[in-house]
């Protein structure tokens, strides 16, 4: 019987260095020969781009319309609404927000509809002289309906008149008002409103 000799270890660093190295040659290889002989399957022509200065955005405004479908009055821009609440947001004049503005629960003044499926709310002045309608939310539950008028305004400037109106805005509801409480904001209270306030 022969005897061997010493039992030889050999390490793994040699093996993982090699394994890199084949790994970092072929993916060098795949990025920079691997394609460069493709061509597109086909071609689609989009025509010459726009130089239009009217034609910055590629974006498509839809109009915005209450819960029923019908179209809202040309001072809302956008309604945001999901079961329950609905929030109605007024375009604001240009440069407004460049200054400091805040925003907050307008004095408000609601009537029902005669069968209860509408409602009018009417937003005073808030903040200052400068004010202009936010936004009007929405929220509709089985027991109550709330009702939360926004008025922006520039954080300094001259009192609000008295009797000033900002807004008045007939609204659809989901469900007829019937038995359910209508309940408003509390006046005053600060309020983010989207992104500004």
């Amino acid at each position: 019987m022969e005897t061997q000799g010493p039992n030889k270890s050999y390490s793994i660093w040699w093996f993982l260095a090699g394994f890199v190295a084949l790994g970092s040659i072929g993916l060098y290889l795949v990025i920079t020969v691997g394609s460069a002989d493709r061509t597109p399957a086909r071609q689609v022509d989009l025509g010459p781009p726009t130089t239009s200065p009217s034609a910055t955005s590629t974006t498509v405004k839809v109009p915005a319309t209450f819960l029923d479908g019908t179209p809202v009055p040309e001072e809302i821009e956008e309604v945001v609404a999901e079961p329950g609440r609905a929030l109605y947001l007024f375009s604001l004049p240009d440069g407004f927000t460049d200054q400091p503005t805040n925003s907050v629960v307008a004095p408000t003044f609601v009537e029902v509809s005669d069968d209860g499926t509408a409602i009018t709310v009417a937003m005073a002045c808030a903040v200052t002289a400068d004010s202009v309608a936010g936004g009007i939310l929405v929220e509709e539950d089985p027991f109550e309906v709330n009702i939360e008028a926004v008025a922006i305004g520039p954080s300094t400037g001259l009192p609000c008149p008295p009797s000033t109106e900002l807004a008045k805005v007939t609204i659809p509801l989901e469900q007829p008002v019937g038995s359910r409480r209508v309940a408003l904001a509390k006046v005053g209270d600060p309020v983010t409103l989207n992104g500004v306030g």
